[in-house]
């Protein structure tokens, strides 16, 4: 080789990359599909995942539409770390670490593990396991990286049917009321220990639910009337924010996977009815 021609050579190694410098979960490659890595939609609600592990969760119409593409059930995947001072903080999940051993998929029928890392090297994974009329949800960090603290997997859901509005006027909130009379919302706290809601009234789940819940069921007019079932398997719990609220706000909890969780062991179930 002439020199020219190897000096050309070597500029390329130095400005064609042998590789990607980065990446996500791959995405379906069939619209309208194509901004994600897997998506289940049954008969009345749509899950989806994005390749940078997050969610778009929209309950349907009975035509089989999303309800509202601005407000969808909050759902997100955190990796906690408990501090010596008792406190928890969330540690961020480096999107380019994000790996499956399975192909992007439309209503899989075998569940689907999405493994990644989180600040300070914490490796987590995290199974969707999809059922008839819902899905199950379980995860475990699988290495500790540089964290000499208590890690835990854990999924935040917002179950939000109305819009928070404190400008209503009397008179719509007249109206608000009658829409929201057969609304509802209960959870059980043990066997045959339940507490139930109106969606009027004030509460603070924590003082009423301080070791949490087992399971809960929610109903409402906004989602069209489905009703939304959620259990904690294995002996985990459901918890709540510490705040005092209008029930019609919105149900905010926080399934925590157990450090010693194996696979399967433990998780969170979602269904429709």
């Amino acid at each position: 080789m002439n020199p020219l021609m190897k000096h050309l050579a070597l500029a390329m190694l130095v400005i064609i990359p042998l590789g990607p410098t980065h990446a996500e979960l791959p995405t379906i490659d069939k619209e309208p599909w194509s901004s994600y890595f897997m998506i289940m939609k049954q008969r009345k609600f749509q899950f989806g995942i994005m390749p940078d592990a997050s969610t778009a969760f929209h309950p349907l119409t009975k035509r089989g539409e999303i309800i509202s593409e601005s407000n969808p059930i909050i759902f997100k995947i955190e990796i906690l770390e408990t501090k010596s001072d008792g406190k928890t903080t969330s540690r961020k999940i480096n999107p380019e670490s994000l790996r499956s051993a399975h192909a992007p998929a439309f209503n899989p029928q075998k569940p689907v593990t999405i493994s990644g890392t989180a600040t300070g090297e914490i490796h987590f994974e995290v199974t969707f396991a999809p059922q008839r009329d819902g899905f199950d949800v379980s995860g475990r960090i699988t290495d500790q990286g540089k964290s000499t603290n208590p890690l835990n997997l854990a999924v935040k859901v917002g179950l939000r049917p109305y819009v928070k509005d404190k400008t209503r006027t009397l008179e719509e909130s007249k109206h608000f009321n009658q829409r929201t009379k057969r609304d509802v919302f209960e959870a059980v706290i043990a066997s045959g220990n339940r507490k139930s809601y109106k969606f009027n009234q004030n509460a603070n789940f924590v003082l009423d639910m301080p070791d949490g819940a087992e399971s809960l069921r929610l109903r409402a007019e906004a989602y069209d009337s489905t009703e939304f079932h959620v259990v904690a398997t294995g002996g985990a719990k459901i918890h709540f924010d510490d705040k005092n609220q209008l029930v019609s706000d919105g149900i905010d909890f926080r399934w925590i996977s157990p450090k010693d969780a194996g696979p399967g062991s433990h998780y969170l179930k979602f269904s429709t009815k």
